[in-house]
C-alpha cells in the first residue's frame, strides 16, 4: 500500500484557540505556546476543538512569519488532516507514480492550469489527443454514518471551476472533480446540500453532462498518508434532517473567535505577509 510521507517530522501539542480563520494557538508539549497557520478557509466542524491534540510542521523560510503549520487533528480517536493544501501535493504524488487507475495512460501532466480569466484547474493530464482536467477538493468532513462530505461552506470558487470544467468537456477533453477524503472512517462521499445547495445541485447537473465524480480515501498518520483507494460517491438528493442535527451538535466546534484587543485582527495583512 502506498505511502506518502510528510517532509519532516510532525510536533506534537494541545489547540488553545483558531483565530479570525488563519490563525492557530497551540501549546507545544515543553510548554512553549506558539502561533500557527491555518491552512484551511472553511468551518471545519467539530474539529476546532480546544484542547484537542495536533499535529504541527515547521517551515523555517525566511519569507515566512508563520512557521508553523497546523498539519493533523485528533478527535475521539480518529486522525483527520487539517491542512486543505494537501491534498494537491498528494495527487500530485499519485499521478506521478501511476498509482491513480485512470490516470495511468497519460504521458505528461502541468499543474495550475489557467482556463478562463479567473480561474485556474489543479492538474491537467496530456495524451496525444486530447486533455484530462482534474480539479482538487480537499475533505475533512465525516457525518456520524460515515458520509464525508464537501463543501463545509459556500464556495464560489468552486461553483465557477464546474463550470470551466463544463466548458473543457464541451471541446473535447475530459473532466475530473477530484474528492480528497483525509480521514480513515468514511464509507461514502457526497456533496453537502447543507452547506452550499447550489453547488450540490451544479455538481450534480454537471456529472449528467460528463464531468467525473470521483473520490479517494487517504488515511493519515504522523509518518505520513495511506493511500486507501476509491470511494463510492452518491450523487442521489437526500435528506436533511440526519445531516442537520450532526451540523448543529458541531457547531460549537468550529469557525474562529474574533477580538477587538487581537493584535492579530488583520489576519488578510498578516498572511500576505506569510507567503
Amino acid at each position: 500500500m502506498l505511502i506518502v510521507p510528510w517532509q519532516g517530522h510532525l510536533i506534537p501539542g494541545r489547540l488553545i484557540r483558531r483565530r479570525h480563520r488563519f490563525l492557530l494557538d497551540v501549546v507545544l508539549e515543553n510548554g512553549q505556546t506558539i502561533v500557527a497557520h491555518c491552512v484551511n478557509p472553511g468551518r471545519m466542524e467539530g474539529l476546532v476543538r480546544p484542547g484537542a491534540k495536533v499535529w504541527l510542521s515547521f517551515a523555517d523560510g525566511k519569507k515566512r512569519t508563520l512557521k508553523w503549520i497546523w498539519e493533523l487533528v485528533e478527535i475521539n480517536g480518529t486522525l483527520i488532516c487539517a491542512n486543505s493544501w494537501s491534498a494537491n501535493k498528494i495527487v500530485k504524488e499519485l499521478i506521478v507514480t501511476r498509482a491513480l487507475e485512470g490516470f495511468k495512460r497519460y504521458s505528461k501532466f502541468n499543474e495550475e492550469i489557467r482556463l478562463g480569466k479567473k480561474s485556474r484547474i489543479d492538474f491537467e493530464l496530456q495524451s496525444q489527443k486530447s486533455s484530462h482536467f482534474v480539479e482538487v477538493k480537499s475533505v475533512q468532513q465525516v457525518c456520524g454514518t460515515g458520509y464525508s462530505y464537501f463543501p463545509d461552506s459556500k464556495v464560489l470558487r468552486s461553483r465557477d471551476h464546474l463550470k470551466i470544467l463544463l466548458r473543457a468537456i464541451a471541446g473535447g477533453n475530459k473532466a475530473t472533480l477530484l474528492a480528497v477524503v483525509q480521514r480513515n472512517d468514511a464509507k461514502l462521499f457526497r456533496p453537502s446540500d447543507i452547506h452550499d445547495p447550489i453547488f450540490s445541485l451544479a455538481l450534480r447537473r454537471a456529472s449528467k453532462k460528463g464531468l467525473k465524480v470521483r473520490a479517494i480515501l487517504l488515511e493519515p498518520t504522523i509518518i505520513g498518508f495511506r493511500f486507501c483507494g476509491d470511494l463510492p460517491v452518491d450523487l442521489k438528493p437526500y435528506s436533511l434532517d440526519e445531516a442537520q442535527g450532526w451540523r448543529e451538535e458541531l457547531e460549537s466546534f468550529s469557525g474562529w473567535s474574533r477580538t477587538k484587543a487581537d493584535p492579530n485582527a488583520g489576519w488578510r495583512k498578516r498572511v500576505r505577509e506569510a507567503f
